[in-house]
């Protein structure tokens, strides 16, 4: 899991940082990267809800006491939540750990600098009233920028991965023109795909447009209907319900990498999947199970830049 050629841009200091403790609690296999980076770059690592098996000189703990015993940075997962009531755990799913009892915890020790990605903000604020620093590393654009590039990647594989065609040629629809649509169509265009945008801003219209794909107004989602092989969602806003779902060609390929509430209404979806074979897939943490290394480096890079900015 973890490699010994890391490029650590913090070694340097490792023999002023050994004495302290970070406590890493759960996330998907970036975190276990994470933990990897932050145990070699000389940080005493503590680790819960990363599964069973951890690497290199990671200490593994069943409870959140010995989890935050000398903790002095506590680093959550991206996203840091689903539900607003637990951290997100999917490494350790019968191994919950809720916020009100992290937050008992923590609440009597002294305050500790925080990480996590997409914090709540109500979160954010309970954190900071018990004198915590807090950081969402996902505010940070070189995380958000290299995240988007590794989630069009690996939307590609997915797809190729779901379907018996080539991307070369293959008609394909993309809804949202943020960062990850952008990096997605421009990708699809490269490898020769026909791709169509849809967004709703007049500016990525034009934007799409120069890029050299053809576009529609979010308006006219019902041409989604209209002979697309595959059909990419990057907006986490209810936009295709039973109505479009239920026209579509039971051959076309549908991947939502939208985070929740996602874009494509997954009731409708499980209808029309078990009525007509029709294919969806929600794919809202791609980067986790396409490159985690690479995710979580840059994850670990950016706290570790963040660190002694606050100076800690």
């Amino acid at each position: 899991m973890c490699a010994t050629n890391l490029n650590i841009q913090h070694s340097h200091e490792s023999t002023h940082i050994s004495p302290i403790t970070m406590t890493i609690l759960g996330g998907d296999t970036r975190q276990l990267h994470v933990a990897c980076f932050m145990a070699q770059a000389g940080y005493d690592i503590h680790a819960m809800g990363l599964g069973d098996s951890l690497p290199c000189r990671i200490k593994q703990c069943h409870n959140l006491y010995h989890a935050l015993e000398g903790c002095q940075a506590l680093i959550l997962p991206l996203p840091v939540t689903r539900d607003k009531q637990q951290i997100n755990t999917p490494l350790s799913p019968t191994q919950p750990i809720s916020w009100e009892d992290l937050k008992l915890h923590l609440s009597h020790m002294p305050p500790i600098h925080v990480f996590g990605g997409c914090i709540p903000d109500l979160w954010c604020q309970e954190l900071k009233a018990m004198g915590c620093r807090v950081t969402d590393y996902y505010d940070s654009q070189d995380i958000q920028i290299k995240n988007a590039r590794i989630t069009a990647e690996g939307a590609i594989m997915t797809a190729m991965e779901l379907t018996d065609t080539g991307i070369l040629g293959a008609s394909v629809a993309v809804i949202g023109y943020g960062r990850i649509g952008q990096y997605l169509s421009r990708l699809l265009t490269v490898w020769g795909a026909r791709v169509t945008v849809y967004a709703r801003r007049a500016e990525s219209l034009a934007q799409a447009s120069s890029d050299g794909c053809a576009t529609h107004d979010m308006t006219q989602l019902g041409t989604l209907t209209q002979g697309y092989q595959v059909i990419f969602n990057t907006v986490p806003s209810r936009l295709i319900g039973h109505e479009i779902l239920s026209q579509m060609p039971c051959q076309t390929l549908l991947i939502d990498l939208a985070s929740a509430p996602f874009g494509i209404d997954p009731e409708a979806a499980r209808e029309l999947t078990a009525r007509c074979g029709l294919g969806v897939v929600y794919a809202p943490s791609v980067p986790g199970r396409y490159a985690p290394k690479s995710a979580g480096e840059v994850i670990a890079q950016s706290i570790l830049s963040a660190w002694p900015k606050e100076g800690s």
